[in-house]
């Protein structure tokens, strides 16, 4: 997560939350039945037919990418999808509904080569998911050692200017 964003909108998040959970003792049960009625619209959506795709949000605000997937994954499997159908929420179909996404969410010849090695079998359970033994990313790879220093060197980012001027980039011209 960019510190910046860290030591902003984290605190000022934790602040509303905490503020509000003490003013308001009926928020906490609020939330977790807006949660449950958002599970029944995406079980009721899968259930018709509808394409659904894993979205995670990761690096708006405090959602951490490449964690939140891993959450989201896990919300379809309690909404009622299997471990395969939550699988092509964040494989094919995102290349059925987006078109720049032609090119990936299954292997075939002469798709981009991005997929993942992993020791167990995720049709059995998502979880392995989360350590992959080696990532390909447009046909290179990347062992587990080196992605387990991307993951340290993203926990302990430092340099809060150079991050700060990456922020302000986004803000002004990619948004």
């Amino acid at each position: 997560m960019n510190p910046l964003i860290r030591m902003t909108d984290s605190q000022a998040q934790f602040d509303r939350w905490n503020g509000t959970k003490n003013e308001d003792a009926t928020v906490t049960k609020r939330i977790k039945d807006q949660h449950d009625f958002h599970l029944l619209i995406v079980k009721k959506l899968y259930d018709r037919g509808v394409n659904i795709v894993c979205g995670t949000d990761g690096g708006i605000g405090i959602t951490l990418p490449g964690f939140s997937i891993h959450q989201e994954l896990e919300f379809y499997k309690q909404a009622g999808m299997s471990n395969y159908e939550a699988l092509k929420t964040a494989t094919i179909n995102p290349s059925k509904t987006h078109k720049f996404l032609n090119g990936l969410g299954s292997i075939e010849e002469g798709k981009m080569a991005n997929f993942l090695i992993l020791d167990d079998n995720p049709l059995n359970e998502l979880k392995t998911l989360q350590n992959p033994k080696m990532v390909f990313i447009k046909g290179r790879k990347i062992n587990r050692e080196q992605l387990s220093l991307f993951k340290e060197k993203a926990k302990n980012r430092g340099n809060l200017m150079a991050t700060a001027l990456r922020y302000a980039e986004y803000l002004l011209l990619e948004r």
